[in-house]
């Protein structure tokens, strides 16, 4: 065979054919992930941020209203700047209510649209419609997936991937139009992606990689307008195309504008929420050396994605010497990430989806990694769910290279199973990883069983048995992650609740002041540490807490209320007064207080006549 013919058949020649329509594989692609998924139907919410995002969140819960649209685009926390994903589960409230169904049908909705749209623009940039859909079906099944597709805290994640698949196929578009039009599209899309999560800061570099390969858009003529794929000629050298490189970064200078607004909204938003460790308990050499681990982790649970849990402990707060756990597998890691780039670099010009594969993996994961942590995880399977893309594209080029080679050794029927493996491997640990997810008590036995040391694990579980009722499995738990974390201040604190409840008054103040004094900003403490005061005869103590949990928290409507009834019990009527109103000036649905403030006004007037 002629060198040329060996170029028409690798998988990095192009495509001239103009595109027919797909709609089996795209049936095929929204079947797959919907029947994986439809058991998430019957699943409830989980007491794990489920409550912050949705059921617990008044300005969610009561649908979509003027004040609840403005405050989606306030600074406030979880964690993250996404106005797009509040409106989206504001709307959810509005038609569903507090159904979980509903939402975690929506949740499945956004990723089979992503997993459509993510064939739709591969195919569009390469003409390639089997290994298109290849890739599409990888990301539709994957178990590392099924966080972000079944917890329906992570609709920022799916709602994004939904909008930057639409933005990846809108620049397909563009790239082969060149009109107004289309880069507007791209825009609109791109600022959607950056609205639902803040991830989509990434977005524009993922656009250069594709200009690299396969839209090769440095040194080489504009792609026609013809409805045939773009082509993909070998790029020239990088110093030849200097000014193109320079010009397709220009081009997306709006794009990284709308980044920079959107990192910085993030920042002040988890500033506001304290989530951001500082360098006390997670060094900056401990982040680094995390960083290079989970990278070639991740890499490892693509490829045998077993023992996935929905929280991995940090070995900065699990590990006495976290260096000692982590030096060696970094140093190794490094090794791994440096050994596939270089790689990646050679092969440049013959098999240019390895850099644009491996670079949008390192580049997309980079914001997720832990050098800027949030939280105490180690890593998390949601963070994978758009980097890995990036692999299975490379994966499936590659693969699709070495398998046209195996061809002329052994029997097609032989190729087609081993190109099946895969597909016909997933779906299964899917279903199961999937099925773990049906409530907080199954999600978190799941954890603990897979993992080591896990204290927030036993602390959920425990919270998962308190709220059925099982008070003796809830301290088993909540005694076991103190084992583990002895400061770890909400163990602390639900264990005080529940020492509270049963009306060990002692043990519950020893509980809230050990979480007081493992988390000096926790206003909840503070607020259940004063009641246990004020019950055991210190008034006086009680009120310095109530007044430094307003202090922290100014808007905590607990704080507010307690102060009002002790207030109130010491005959103080126009202090409690104002307390109350304050409260109602929060939550103007808050019964309790209305109810108090009526009954003093009344006393009030009784009281002048």
């Amino acid at each position: 065979m002629s060198d040329r013919s060996a170029d028409l058949n690798s998988v990095d020649s192009p495509d001239r054919r103009p595109l027919r329509p797909a709609w089996p594989a795209v049936i095929l692609l929204a079947a797959a992930p919907a029947l994986l998924y439809a058991q998430t139907a019957s699943f409830e919410f989980v007491q794990y941020d489920d409550g912050v995002h949705v059921f617990d969140n008044e300005h969610v819960r009561s649908g979509l209203t003027w004040d609840n649209f403005t405050w989606a685009f306030g600074i406030h926390g979880p964690s993250q700047w996404h106005p797009l994903a509040w409106l989206s589960h504001q709307l959810d409230c509005e038609l569903f209510g507090l159904e979980p169904a509903g939402h975690h049908l929506t949740n499945l909705g956004l990723h089979i649209l992503s997993v459509v749209l993510l064939f739709m623009a591969i195919r569009r940039m390469t003409g390639r419609t089997q290994a298109s859909a290849y890739v599409a079906m990888l990301f539709a099944i994957h178990p590392l997936n099924v966080e972000s597709v079944a917890w329906v805290s992570e609709r920022r994640n799916v709602l994004c991937a939904a909008c930057w698949m639409a933005s990846m196929w809108c620049y397909a578009v563009y790239c082969q139009k060149r009109s107004a039009g289309a880069y507007l599209a791209v825009l609109v899309t791109a600022a959607l992606a950056l609205m639902s999560k803040p991830l989509a800061v990434t977005l524009p570099c993922v656009f250069i990689l594709l200009d690299f390969w396969p839209l090769r858009r440095c040194g080489r003529s504009q792609p026609s307008d013809s409805g045939e794929a773009i082509d993909s000629v070998a790029p020239r050298d990088a110093a030849m195309a200097g000014d193109s490189y320079k010009r397709l970064v220009l081009e997306k200078a709006p794009l990284f504008a709308m980044a920079v607004i959107a990192g910085v909204l993030t920042i002040l938003c988890q500033k506001a929420e304290g989530v951001v460790q500082d360098l006390t308990t997670f060094r900056l050499s401990i982040r680094i050396e995390n960083a290079l681990v989970s990278y070639v982790e991740y890499l490892r649970k693509a490829v045998w994605p077993v023992d996935l849990a929905v929280f991995y402990p940090h070995p900065a707060v699990v590990d006495a010497n976290p260096d000692s756990a982590l030096a060696l597998p970094a140093i190794i890691s490094a090794a791994v990430i440096i050994t596939v780039t270089l790689v990646a670099f050679l092969q440049r010009r013959r098999r240019g989806y390895l850099l644009t594969g491996w670079l949008w993996y390192l580049g997309v994961m980079f914001p997720m990694i832990g050098i800027l942590q949030v939280g105490e995880q180690r890593l998390a399977d949601r963070y994978a769910y758009l980097p890995l893309i990036g692999i299975f594209w490379a994966v499936v080029w590659l693969g699709g290279e070495l398998l046209a080679r195996l061809r002329k050794f052994v029997p097609a029927q032989v190729v087609r199973l081993v190109a099946a493996a895969p597909l016909i491997a997933l779906p299964l640990p899917t279903w199961r990883q999937a099925s773990t997810w049906r409530d907080t008590e199954s999600l978190f036995s799941h954890a603990i069983s897979v993992t080591e040391s896990n204290y927030l694990a036993h602390n959920n579980l425990g919270h998962s048995h308190y709220l059925r009722g099982n008070r003796g499995m809830a301290a088993r738990h909540y005694a076991a992650a103190i084992s583990i974390l002895p400061d770890y201040a909400l163990a602390h604190f639900n264990l005080g609740v529940l020492y509270h409840d049963a009306g060990f008054l002692s043990e519950a103040r020893s509980e809230f002041e050990k979480a007081v004094e493992s988390r000096p900003d926790m206003a909840a403490a503070r607020v259940r540490l004063a009641v246990t005061l004020f019950l055991t005869g210190r008034t006086d103590e009680a009120l310095a807490q109530l007044e430094r949990a307003i202090e922290i928290a100014p808007h905590y409507t607990s704080a507010h209320f307690n102060l009002g009834l002790i207030q109130r019990e010491q005959g103080d009527s126009d202090s409690a007064a104002n307390s109350f109103r304050r409260v109602l000036q929060i939550d103007p649905n808050h019964a309790r207080a209305r109810q108090l403030l009526e009954e003093l006004d009344k006393t009030g007037r009784d009281d002048s006549r």
